[in-house]
Order: C-alpha cells, then sequence, then structure tokens
C-alpha cells in the first residue's frame, strides 16, 4: 500500500510539473507566433492578396496549436520579408522548435493523467482484496480465541472503524417538568 501512495505522490507531482511546463511552452509558442504575425503586417502585399500569417481567436491547446503549425506553413513563403523586417533568419525554425516543445508537454500531460487512472484501478483492487481478507479474518479470529474474552474486546477494538460519521446523537431526557394550567375564560387576559 506504500508503494501505491508513493507512486501515487510522485505522479501527482509530475503532473503538475507537467502542467507547468505545459503552461510555459504554450506562452512561449504563443510570443513566438505573435512575433512573426506582428512583423508579417510590415510586409508589403501584392494587389489582391492577403495576410495569411493572423493570429488565432482559439484558444485551446490543440487550436493554438493548429494555428502555429498554418503559421509555420505560411511564414515559410515570407521568410525573406521577414528577416529584411528584423527578425532573425531563425525565426520560423525557433517557432518550429517551440511547437515540438509544446507538443511534446501535451503527450507527457496525457501520459501522467493515464497512469493516474492505472493507479487508481491498481488501488480499487488493493483495496478489494484487503476488504476480503479482513471479511474471512472477522470470521477466522473470533472462532480462534472464543476462550479469551480479553483477545476478543482487543480484537473488536482494532475492528472499529475510526474517523467515520459520527453516531447520531439521542436527544437528552429534560428533567425539568412544566405543569400546564388551563386558562379558564378569554385566552387574551391573564390567568391571576
Amino acid at each position: 500500500m506504500a508503494r501505491i501512495e508513493a507512486f501515487e505522490l510522485s505522479r501527482l507531482d509530475a503532473s503538475s510539473n507537467g502542467r507547468k511546463e505545459k503552461v510555459a511552452a504554450r506562452k512561449a509558442m504563443i510570443a513566438a507566433m505573435r512575433t512573426i504575425v506582428r512583423t508579417a503586417r510590415g510586409n508589403e502585399l501584392t494587389p489582391g492578396t492577403h495576410n495569411k500569417l493572423l493570429m488565432t481567436r482559439r484558444r485551446s491547446d490543440i487550436g493554438v496549436l493548429s494555428a502555429a503549425r498554418g503559421i509555420l506553413r505560411d511564414a515559410e513563403a515570407v521568410k525573406n520579408e521577414l528577416v529584411v523586417l528584423g527578425l532573425p533568419d531563425t525565426c520560423i525554425n525557433d517557432l518550429r522548435s517551440l511547437v515540438e516543445i509544446f507538443e511534446s508537454t501535451m503527450g507527457g500531460r496525457r501520459t501522467g493523467r493515464d497512469d493516474m487512472a492505472k493507479v487508481e484501478g491498481r488501488e480499487d483492487a488493493v483495496i478489494d482484496t484487503v476488504s476480503k481478507a479482513l471479511s474471512k479474518l472477522d470470521i477466522v479470529v473470533p472462532n480462534v480465541v472464543r476462550d479469551d474474552p480479553g483477545l476478543i474486546a482487543s480484537w473488536k477494538r482494532t475492528r472499529e472503524v475510526v474517523g467515520g460519521p459520527a453516531p447520531k446523537k439521542r436527544a437528552a431526557k429534560s428533567t425539568v417538568s412544566a405543569e400546564v394550567v388551563p386558562i379558564a375564560g378569554d385566552p387574551s387576559k391573564k390567568a391571576s
């Protein structure tokens, strides 16, 4: 059981770190995309054409990733113009690397979630096995120690569930008795 808890804690930690890595990779990729798109606005277009390098309005990871791939594809055609406008000649390769990093962090998060599901499945199996063993012990132990009331009491005390819901308290009986005195006549007038 301790191994399962340790494994689960390590996976939770990995999942948290994976989330942070993914957020950082996404921010870096979006910043690179914005730089390319902003720079592409300075590119003179021939009449009748439009700028294909636009930022996406999509917010999902898949949507942003798809837009980044589109920018990579379209930026290749105007790479020389982007360099003339001040971007380094590695700008497209830099974005490509950031896209790959972001994709790998997405995969790592997915793997972490799959591993967590496996741990939870194994945890259920362990709990089921332990529950069956305790059920058998509940039958065997009283039979084996039936002649020793101290051991039976110890077994029952050990088997108590601690930390479960508190037992319902019964209302305490009142020790004060009240005498009811009927009032004759008009109930709105006080009896004297």
